[in-house]
């Protein structure tokens, strides 16, 4: 399930980066844009983990830690896509002192099977109700987030 959201009232915003890009080039206009919207990405990130936590999905804190904020290369210039989405594969052991004494460095977690089923918990099955997190927590947060994009971008581009 994708959900993709539009803003509109952004004509003077627009009219300053075109503005910027003309003078410093269409990369560096974008720059503000990427990171305004990675901010909104990353409070949708934070929601759906509170949402996460509230509904009693946490066992071991697996999934939790595997909700990322992710970018999605477009090949359209000037396009700039990110999502909030669960990781596909367990993270990785990390080179400590402990892994690398047990061997385990550079290995995935053994225990990534929440990974494979939060879609089963979130959408449900034939034989188990869907107990949702993702949605309600968008749908919580989607009337902020072109404000928060708004503000933030206005006051990257002041900033430049």
């Amino acid at each position: 399930m994708s959900e993709t959201a539009y803003f509109s009232g952004l004509k003077e915003l627009q009219v300053r980066i075109q503005k910027i890009s003309d003078t410093v080039g269409e990369k560096t206009a974008l720059k503000p844009v990427g990171t305004a919207l990675r901010k909104c990405a990353v409070t949708l990130q934070n929601s759906v983990k509170a949402h996460l936590q509230s509904r009693g999905h946490v066992l071991t804190g697996t999934l939790l830690n595997n909700i990322i904020v992710a970018k999605v290369r477009s090949r359209q210039s000037g396009m700039v896509t990110y999502i909030v989405t669960v990781r596909r594969n367990a993270k990785r052991y990390k080179d400590t002192a402990r892994n690398r004494a047990a061997g385990k460095v550079g290995g995935k977690y053994h225990d990534h099977g929440p990974l494979f089923y939060a879609r089963f918990s979130e959408l449900g099955t034939s034989h188990e109700p869907a107990t949702p997190w993702m949605r309600p927590a968008f749908e919580e947060t989607k009337n902020q987030l072109p404000e928060e994009f708004r503000d933030d971008l206005a006051s990257r581009l002041d900033n430049l």
